[in-house]
Formats: structure tokens, sequence, C-alpha cells
């Protein structure tokens, strides 16, 4: 089973994968590329590995909220899914 967990720099988490929540939708977690650094003197045979850094990419989640018709829970589970993804700062997002 895969989860997906998000969490703000005030340490309000969220996983999308739990209930009252679902994933409807996903794209973007898989063949992440990579850029390979590597150095290379004179007189040397092969490179030296530096690092490795994966590409920037976009990724995509759908989310549902299951609430059995009851709106005034929809919006109150809302109103805290969107409270703890609009913050502009540090966030991060855990695919397990």
């Amino acid at each position: 089973m895969q989860k997906l967990i998000w969490q703000n720099s005030r340490g309000d988490t969220v996983d999308l994968t739990a209930a009252p929540y679902g994933i409807t939708e996903w794209d973007g977690f898989s063949n992440a590329g990579l850029n390979i650094q590597s150095q290379q003197v004179p007189f040397q045979d092969g490179a030296v590995f530096l690092d490795a850094l994966m590409e920037q990419r976009e990724i995509s989640v759908t989310v549902a909220i299951q609430d059995n018709n009851d709106l005034s829970a929809r919006y109150e589970l809302k109103r805290q899914l969107i409270s703890a993804l609009k913050e502009a700062h540090k966030q991060s997002i855990w695919h397990l």
C-alpha cells in the first residue's frame, strides 16, 4: 500500500491516502531524471563521482473527500485541507 503525506512548515501533516481523504489520481512520482555530476582530472583513468541531483518535475494529485453526504463535514474537511496546503513556505511531501 502506498502512502502520500504532506507536511507544511508549521508541522501540520495531512495523510492524503487515509480516510476521510482519498487520492483519485496522481502523476509525476515515477521516472525522476537524474543529473550525475562527476569530475575528471588530467592523466586520470575514469572519473570521480561528485553528486546525483534529481531534476525538477511537476507533481499532480487529485484528492476526494469522503463525507457520507454531510455538507458541513465536507466544508470543514475542505477548510482543514486548504489550510495545510496553502502555506507558501517550505513544505514536504513523502511518498511511501
